[in-house]
């Protein structure tokens, strides 16, 4: 008779899978220790499993690091976690591309995920790789599609979205690159793109009507590179430098 395997308690689940995504300059116990307010001692306590960790415990390292705690508790459970996370003007763009960047992190850490999803517009994440595109799909988001007050007058340039949101960005992107992906596109998903250009060019929101040009050639290098992929069966990553 073979002895019996040790099964990870449900708390010793959380903890490791918060531990896999943070940075490797951090530690779990001083990150438990800040989030939960407590002392490092009493982080290294619920770390061994000695110090069961309260709903409200839970409920802080959830807000903190968005996991599931329907797949930790019930993994063969056929439910599906919907999130749904309003957008609103208090927003920062920084910081939704910090959580989209730990969400992802986490999906690189599971070797067993695979995302399928059906597409009416290219994901940011491909036009991240084309920075002049990923710019100015950020900018008609937060100026036509949730009418940022901030850029109610602005107008677009190469340059309108800070450097740090495109590091964030790219950082999204490369991160995207690296995970399995089944994309289901609709047969004009192309069309979203052009008529946003060709909208922003009609109503004079470009800095330079140059950029209207930049933005087509950026876009058939960018069909280009798609169609490469889609022959290789694989994402290319490091296609732009």
């Amino acid at each position: 008779m073979s002895a019996p395997t040790d099964t990870p308690s449900i708390q010793t689940v959380l903890l490791n899978q918060i531990r896999s995504n943070l940075p490797t300059t951090a530690t779990l116990a001083d990150e438990l220790a800040e989030i939960l307010s407590i002392s490092r001692d009493s982080a290294y306590r619920r770390i061994r499993g000695e110090t069961v960790l309260s709903l409200d415990e839970v409920k802080k390292l959830y807000d903190r690091f968005g996991l599931s705690i329907d797949s930790i508790i019930s993994p063969t459970s056929n439910m599906v976690l919907i999130e749904h996370q309003p957008v609103d003007f208090n927003f920062s763009l920084k910081g939704w591309l910090q959580s989209l960047i730990q969400k992802l992190e986490f999906a690189k850490s599971s070797p067993e995920l695979k995302l399928i999803f059906a597409a009416k517009d290219i994901p940011l994440f491909h036009y991240f790789q084309f920075p002049e595109l990923g710019s100015f799909k950020l900018f008609v988001w937060l100026k036509s599609i949730i009418q940022d007050p901030q850029f109610e007058n602005s107008l677009y340039s190469a340059d309108v979205i800070p450097r740090e949101i495109m590091a964030e960005s790219s950082k999204a992107s490369d991160l995207f690159s690296s995970i399995p992906t089944t994309e289901i596109w609709s047969d004009e998903i192309i069309t979203g793109t052009l008529k946003q250009i060709e909208f922003y060019y009609e109503c004079q929101f470009f800095t330079d009507r140059g950029h209207a040009l930049k933005l087509h050639d950026d876009l058939l290098e960018f069909v280009s590179q798609l169609k490469a992929e889609a022959d290789q069966g694989k994402k290319i990553r490091g296609w732009i430098i």
